[in-house]
């Protein structure tokens, strides 16, 4: 009896090991499915203020494409920073229209949502730097609506500097300057910047860490000149 017993009861091991090994090697041979991705953001939230100027130091706004996000890429704010400032640039950012997905693997917010978010937080000079990506056929009504949304706001001038190698864009910002009458100041970068193949990458719109710094110093004496003149009345 013992020894029937003591069979059993092996038997019922041996059962238990086979049926955990056989469960083991099932689970090995099953194969688990990837992880599916989420989706991708669909705002800009990359926003970089600066108060260190003090509190009764003039603010201003910058709101740009990945020309303009060189500056934060390379850390090159040295020269804004005799301002306090508020500052936003994602690559393929565009004026109004639907962005681009940019470098970052993600469609950025456009330069008039990030304005409206950033109501009150862009001072008296708001510098722009978009364009690149923008269809020409709506460039022009993009200018307007953010020329419109800086009244709105209280901002008295908008500085927008020109694009390389975008002759339309550049001719749009030239007409709206005459039209806003003085309001609108276009910086031109990219006649400054021309001459300068070693400030870029090969496709001559992209800045390197270089052209960063020399970038930042650019807008800075814009943005000092327009702030020692008188206010300019808006035009239509």
């Amino acid at each position: 009896m013992t020894t029937n017993t003591n069979v059993v009861r092996w038997t019922i091991a041996a059962l238990a090991v086979l049926t955990a090994t056989v469960a083991s090697s099932c689970a090995v041979a099953v194969p688990v499915p990837a992880p599916v991705p989420g989706p991708a953001p669909t705002a800009s939230g990359v926003t970089v203020t600066y108060d260190g100027a003090g509190p009764h130091v003039a603010r201003i706004g910058l709101i740009g494409d990945s020309t303009m996000a060189s500056i934060r890429w390379s850390g090159a704010y040295a020269p804004l920073r005799q301002w306090n400032f508020t500052y936003d640039a994602e690559a393929c950012r565009r004026t109004i229209t639907v962005s681009c997905h940019g470098a970052d693997g993600y469609t950025p917010a456009n330069a008039l949502t990030v304005m409206r978010r950033l109501s009150g937080q862009l001072g008296s000079v708001l510098v722009m730097m978009v364009g690149a990506n923008d269809p020409l056929p709506r460039f022009g009504e993009g200018v307007d609506a953010v020329v419109a949304e800086a009244q709105a706001q209280g901002i008295t001038n908008v500085i927008w500097l020109t694009v390389h190698g975008a002759a339309g864009a550049n001719d749009v910002l030239a007409q709206r300057a005459q039209q806003y009458g003085g309001y609108l100041v276009v910086a031109d970068w990219a006649g400054y910047s021309d001459p300068h193949p070693e400030w870029t990458s090969a496709d001559r719109l992209h800045i390197n860490n270089a052209g960063a710094a020399v970038l930042s110093q650019f807008i800075a004496d814009h943005v000092a000149t327009v702030l020692a003149a008188p206010p300019a009345p808006a035009g239509p």
